[in-house]
C-alpha cells in the first residue's frame, strides 16, 4: 500500500511539473489584428534585415537587441529613411543570453513585413532613432514568393507564444495562431 502511494505521489509530482514547466515558458498577449497594428503604428513597411547588434541596457538589468533594416517599400506612413533600426529585448551579451518569449526574430537576410513605430527608448549606448513592433511578434510577417513571383506573407510566431481574446461576454479565450500563407497584395489591399 505504502509503494502504492509513493509511486502515485511521484506522478502527481511528474505531471504537475511537467504541466507548469511548459506553461511557464510562453507567453500570452492580447490578439492584435492587422487593423489594430495599423492603428498602433506609425508606418508599415516592407525591409530586408541586414544586422543585429545586441547590448547590455544601461543599468545592466536587461540585454537588448538593435535589428537594422533596409527598407525597400513604405506601404503606409511617411518614413523617408531607407535604413532604419528596430529595438527588440533579449539577445546574447558575452556568455550572457536573454530571451523575451513575445519578441519577434530576425535572421540577416530576410524580407519581412513591419508594422513600426517611433520608440522613446533612451540609452547611453544608442544615440539614434529606434523602432518598436507594436503587438511584438505579432507586427512581423515573413515574405516570399511562390514559383510565379507572387509575393505572400506568413505569420512569423513561435511556440511558447499564446494570443487571447475578449468574446462576446467579456471574457478571456484562446485565439487559433494562423499558419497558413496569405497573398501580400489581398493582406494589403484594404491597409494603404
Amino acid at each position: 500500500m505504502r509503494r502504492t502511494n509513493t509511486i502515485l505521489l511521484l506522478a502527481i509530482t511528474l505531471l504537475t511539473t511537467c504541466f507548469l514547466s511548459t506553461n511557464s515558458l510562453s507567453t500570452t498577449m492580447l490578439y492584435m489584428d492587422k487593423y489594430q497594428l495599423k492603428e498602433e503604428s506609425d508606418n508599415i513597411v516592407i525591409a530586408t534585415v541586414t544586422g543585429k547588434n545586441s547590448f547590455m541596457a544601461d543599468n545592466g538589468t536587461m540585454i537588448y537587441t538593435t535589428v537594422t533594416v533596409r527598407v525597400s517599400e513604405v506601404v503606409t506612413g511617411s518614413l523617408s529613411d531607407t535604413l532604419i533600426t528596430i529595438l527588440n529585448a533579449g539577445g546574447t551579451v558575452g556568455d550572457l543570453k536573454m530571451q523575451v518569449f513575445g519578441e519577434a526574430n530576425f535572421d540577416i537576410g530576410e524580407k519581412t513585413l513591419l508594422f513600426i513605430k517611433k520608440t522613446d527608448f533612451l540609452s547611453d549606448t544608442i544615440r539614434q532613432d529606434l523602432y518598436e513592433i507594436p503587438g511584438r511578434a505579432q507586427g512581423k510577417f515573413g515574405i516570399f514568393e511562390d514559383e510565379n513571383g507572387n509575393p505572400f506573407i506568413y505569420n512569423t510566431l513561435e511556440d511558447g507564444f499564446e494570443l487571447i481574446e475578449y468574446d462576446a461576454n467579456g471574457k478571456f479565450k484562446h485565439v487559433e495562431k494562423s499558419t497558413e500563407a496569405v497573398s501580400l497584395n489581398d493582406f494589403l489591399k484594404d491597409l494603404k
